[in-house]
């Protein structure tokens, strides 16, 4: 890894180590995480909650990793059964 070698003296964060999605599955996951801690839901129904949250996002974003922003923004991107994107309503 570059940053390693770059920064020998630092180890690397979990998060330098991590791909994208990963990383953005987590951000999602500590805001959701929050927002039922704030309505005093137990330990083991968070667990269980963003475990599934998590499966979810991860598995969304795997099948969609093969889309680019052009292929995303055509006209037979309809067709795949998705729904439009806020540019298309």
């Amino acid at each position: 890894c570059e940053f390693i070698a770059e920064r020998p003296w630092k180890a690397p964060t979990r998060r330098a180590m991590t791909y994208s999605s990963q990383l953005t599955v987590l951000s999602n996951l500590e805001s959701y995480n929050a927002i039922m801690i704030r309505k005093d839901l137990g330990k083991e129904e968070r667990l269980s909650e963003l475990r599934s949250t998590a499966i979810q996002q991860l598995q969304a974003l795997q099948s969609m990793s093969s889309y680019t922003l052009d292929k995303l923004k055509s006209p037979t991107f309809k067709r795949l059964g998705l729904p439009p994107t806020s540019e298309e309503d």
